[in-house]
């Protein structure tokens, strides 16, 4: 908005609301995505970021608003992607209904490392249960990439 964006520099009387919409979302993905500089943002931080650029002018304060009013179904999918492999093995574990122990001997870990991945994985995901987890990783696909 305040024409210091890439690529051409444009200012907001030249930007399109298509251009607005794109320059917000790109400016949040960006932000939760890990870089050679910085780690990736958690989605709070991200969008403390993205309120402070609108506030400073950088976007548009009325995209902003209405990026972080839309629903984010898919955004716990998309946290999917921050888990290890051996979160995800146990995660697909998890959702196929294995207990603790189960899991712990099909993968020769511990069923108190299976404990703490599967906490893990809950706070990752944002979920509270067994449930919540199996479901997201279903409708996620990664039920059917076994």
């Amino acid at each position: 908005m305040d024409g210091a964006g890439y690529c051409k520099g444009l200012s907001a009387e030249r930007l399109s609301s298509a251009s607005r919409v794109l320059a917000a979302a790109d400016h949040l993905h960006a932000l939760k995505q890990a870089r050679p500089h910085r780690s990736a943002l958690t989605l709070a931080a991200a969008t403390d970021s993205l309120v402070a650029a609108a506030r400073e002018g950088a976007l548009d304060p009325r995209v902003v608003d209405a990026l972080l009013a839309a629903p984010r179904s898919q955004e716990r999918a998309d946290r999917l992607v921050s888990l290890t492999d051996r979160e995800r093995s146990v995660l697909l574990e998890v959702a196929n209904g294995k207990t603790n122990k189960e899991i712990a001997a099909a993968l020769g870990i511990s069923a108190r490392t299976v404990q703490t991945h599967t906490l893990n994985i809950f706070e990752k995901l944002g979920v509270s249960t067994r449930a919540a987890a199996a479901i997201l990783a279903s409708r996620a696909g990664l039920l059917a990439e076994s």
